[in-house]
């Protein structure tokens, strides 16, 4: 028995097993990747122009999360951005808090012009509603719904009007979950997927604007069992999947056809923490190569990397080539 980390992906959509590395994330400096009391972070990112792109999947170059932040001594983010043509594009955060010291509500506004851009209130279990807001008018508000466990059962989504506009409903056991379904607009269902623990097996359905099926597959102990579209569209909900249940080689699917090819990929950590990769390589099925991302790293004494530099391959480039250098100025409470 497993617990699932089988992820459907979007269209283009890159996903870090880094994030899975652990079963609760406490806060938003470990979310973005730091150890330690940190207070704040500056980041200069130099990249190359070198024509390299992975497929959707498994993430290799792991990216900077927070280039430019500061964080609350309990780790939640007070600002956060980026320097972009000598002026500072991001938020200010402020932290209300309830008579005993507990974070419960995020204010951000455009530190550019002031304006309100996203209100997220905070219960027991993580954000309870979360809302967007441009030029100061509401846009989207989700709503978050957990059990007493606080797994999260429920997201809703609407519109400015109070229309909604998504839905996600999840069912779960103690340990993990067995059925989830999602609608779009109109109560129109999209997908539905579900997760047998015991079996290790997990079926999942996407549905077209009519209501038929447009896609399903079943994937049980590491393997496809059964794919089926109603069109050959790679680019299509469910076309694209990834297994992380080994979070250092993870399994990425791209169906089409009715067949699904496999990627394996392999993370080396340079940090007994596992959260910097000191390399990536995504193989093909017989094991060829496909495309390769190489890290140093300078470490500080909290274990957070204040410089690392990064190198990359594929076929095209025939070898090792530099792609990125980072340097970072950490502060710490």
């Amino acid at each position: 028995m497993r617990s699932s980390r089988l992820i459907v992906l979007l269209s283009l959509v890159t996903i870090a097993p880094l994030g899975w590395a652990q079963k609760q994330v406490k806060t938003q400096a470990e979310q973005d990747g730091f150890a330690g009391p940190v207070k704040s972070v500056a980041t200069i990112v130099e990249q190359s122009n070198v024509p390299w792109q992975q497929p959707n999947g498994p993430v290799l170059v792991m990216p900077v999360w927070c280039h430019d932040c500061t964080y609350s001594p309990e780790g939640y983010r007070t600002k956060s951005g980026t320097l972009a043509g000598g002026e500072f594009v991001g938020e200010d955060i402020t932290l209300h808090r309830n008579a005993n010291g507990r974070v419960t509500e995020l204010i951000a506004t455009d530190i550019a012009h002031g304006q309100l851009t996203r209100h997220t209130v905070i219960g027991p279990f993580g954000k309870t509603e979360e809302s967007f807001y441009q030029d100061g008018k509401l846009q989207v508000q989700n709503t978050f719904r957990y059990d007493l466990d606080g797994h999260l059962t429920e997201e809703i989504s609407t519109d400015a009007t109070g229309e909604q506009v998504g839905r996600t409903l999840t069912t779960w056991t103690k340990d993990d979950w067995t059925d989830r379904t999602g609608w779009g607009k109109n109560q129109q269902v999209q997908m539905r997927e579900t997760f047998d623990p015991a079996k290790d097996e997990q079926h999942f359905t996407s549905f077209d604007a009519s209501g038929n099926v447009a896609l399903n597959w079943t994937y049980a102990h590491g393997q496809v069992h059964q794919f089926w579209a109603a069109a050959d569209d790679t680019q299509q909900y469910g076309a694209a999947f990834a297994d992380f249940d080994d979070k250092a080689n993870p399994i990425a699917f791209h169906c089409h056809n009715r067949v699904c090819e496999a990627a394996k990929i392999h993370y080396e950590y340079a940090d007994a923490a596992r959260r910097n990769p000191a390399s990536a390589e995504w193989r093909d099925a017989s094991g060829n190569l496909l495309y390769g991302v190489y890290y140093t790293y300078r470490f500080d004494a909290n274990g957070n990397w204040s410089h690392r530099e990064l190198s990359v391959w594929n076929a095209n480039l025939g070898a090792r080539t530099p792609y990125e250098t980072d340097d970072r100025l950490i502060s710490y409470w």
